[in-house]
């Protein structure tokens, strides 16, 4: 017999974990922000995001080895591991973070938040099977929504309050390095799909952060001999302070809370709940970080969270 009770304690509490969870995925941004502020490059900020978490991540990867009795990975599925790391959490991470140069933090999560679009339009292109009326429909309102948020801070030439050159082209740059960003992500979800239901969302969440480490640790020690000017010291106490935040706040805390939100709802249900951290992102931006919001930030944000709810209720 059903226990009901506990059903409907389970629904609440994953939709519970799956909205804070986007929110302080949203907090990411601003974390950045703050630490560009206190003059961090991307390099050193995201250096230190992948080490302050990392051990956690690992910690999750030995026991979901253990618990799957995993011994060695085919060498298919190591490189579609290797794709992943790469792809989805170094190249993706790296370019979200380069982005805030240039652009709101508004206007970058809202980019970053259209890439379940991309992971329908890819999955019609690998399955060589047109997308339906519902989902172009849905991929028309969330890039509608994106470039009524980007119209509006190139228009307005906000360029220069985010540490860019006072020209548009900022902007242009900024969205354009972030939309490859979001592309990297979807192409990596495609391929996860295999790998998550076979070994598990720990194993392979704890695998890619690993691997994408590897690169970022390579990628700062070799921004370092090329620019013997930089250094991989922290300037201040409150600058890893903010790094501290970035790792445990914008990073660890929320990835377990998504995870354990999707083993209790389900991905559509954590999608559609996930569609509240554009929103928080907007208020916590205006608040922290003193950005405008404007009538198009508001739009921008309803056309994208429908089309994001209208991907979530088919299974992608």
């Amino acid at each position: 017999m059903v226990d009901f009770r506990t059903d409907r304690n389970s629904l609440t509490i994953g939709l519970i974990f799956a909205t804070f969870g986007a929110v302080l995925f949203s907090s990411k941004g601003i974390f950045v922000k703050l630490s560009y502020q206190y003059g961090l490059s991307t390099e050193l900020v995201l250096f230190y995001r992948m080490l302050f978490s990392l051990p956690v991540f690992v910690i999750v990867m030995l026991r979901a080895i253990k618990r799957r009795s995993i011994n060695q990975l085919p060498k298919a599925d190591f490189l579609k591991l290797l794709y992943c790391g790469f792809m989805g959490y170094y190249l993706a991470g790296f370019l979200s973070f380069y982005s805030l140069h240039f652009i709101s933090v508004q206007l970058e999560r809202v980019i970053l938040f259209s890439y379940p679009a991309l992971v329908v339009l890819g999955t019609a292109v690998l399955n060589r099977k047109p997308p339906t009326f519902k989902m172009i429909v849905a991929a028309m309102l969330t890039y509608i929504g994106v470039f009524l948020i980007f119209g509006q801070e190139f228009f307005a030439g906000q360029a220069e309050n985010f540490h860019a050159a006072p020209q548009n082209n900022g902007v242009v740059f900024g969205a354009l390095i972030v939309g490859i960003a979001a592309l990297a992500f979807a192409s990596s979800v495609l391929v996860s799909k295999q790998l998550i239901t076979r070994y598990g969302s720990a194993f392979y969440t704890g695998g890619v952060w690993s691997i994408s480490t590897l690169f970022i640790v390579l990628h700062t020690l070799g921004f370092a001999v090329l620019d013997p000017d930089s250094s991989l010291v922290v300037p201040s106490q409150t600058a890893f302070i903010a790094l501290l935040a970035l790792a445990v706040i914008g990073t660890v805390i929320p990835g377990f809370m998504i995870s354990e939100a999707i083993a209790r709802i389900g991905p559509e249900r954590t999608a559609i709940s996930g569609t509240v951290g554009p929103i928080a992102t907007s208020v916590i931006a205006i608040s922290f970080l003193g950005e405008s919001f404007t009538i198009y930030h508001g739009l921008a944000l309803i056309l994208c969270s429908v089309g994001i709810i209208l991907i979530a209720k088919r299974s992608i």
